[in-house]
């Protein structure tokens, strides 16, 4: 028996992880979020895009593609930068977590919050200018979630010329 199959009858939900060279290919059962052990190894997810679960926000976004898509958020996070490519289109699911994070979107976004609760916040604390950065030619639509600007006197949100904002 491994550890998924211990864990077999906490979730039903099974999640893989996307290649990544420094770990073998595997299948993991979930609980919460939480993937169990692998050789002694924790390997904990923080995003997914449909069955695949990713390690980092930055990790999950860098997979999406022009194909439409959804970044549902496990676990409560702080990430780098995070770029959305033009061409892209891309709903950011809080799942009622906390995200610390920037974005630069270039491409479509739309944030949302499937938690029964609606409690999903997407904020930055890390110096940079503001959570949400739309660059000229984007489009985001705002649906749930509550956007926490940074501690410094910049905005939430910038936007450069010919981008749409929807709230």
């Amino acid at each position: 028996n491994t550890s998924a199959d211990k864990n077999t009858a906490a979730s039903s939900e099974t999640i893989k992880f996307a290649t990544n060279p420094e770990f073998p290919p595997f299948e993991f059962i979930t609980a919460n979020g939480v993937l169990g052990t692998y050789d002694g190894i924790d390997m904990a997810i923080v995003a997914k895009i449909g069955e695949t679960g990713y390690k980092t926000l930055e990790d999950a976004f860098a997979a999406v593609g022009t194909d439409p898509c959804t970044v549902t958020v496990l676990d409560n996070c702080i990430s780098d930068k995070i770029e959305i490519a033009a061409g892209s289109d891309v709903t950011l699911d809080l799942n009622g977590k906390t995200i610390d994070s920037y974005i630069s979107n270039y491409g479509k976004l739309t944030i949302d919050d499937s938690s029964a609760d609606k409690n999903g916040i997407f904020k930055t604390q890390r110096g940079y200018g503001q959570n949400l950065y739309l660059r000229d030619g984007s489009e985001t639509i705002i649906n749930a979630g509550a956007i926490v600007g940074p501690v410094t006197n910049n905005a939430a949100v910038k936007a450069q010329k010919n981008s749409l904002l929807t709230i």
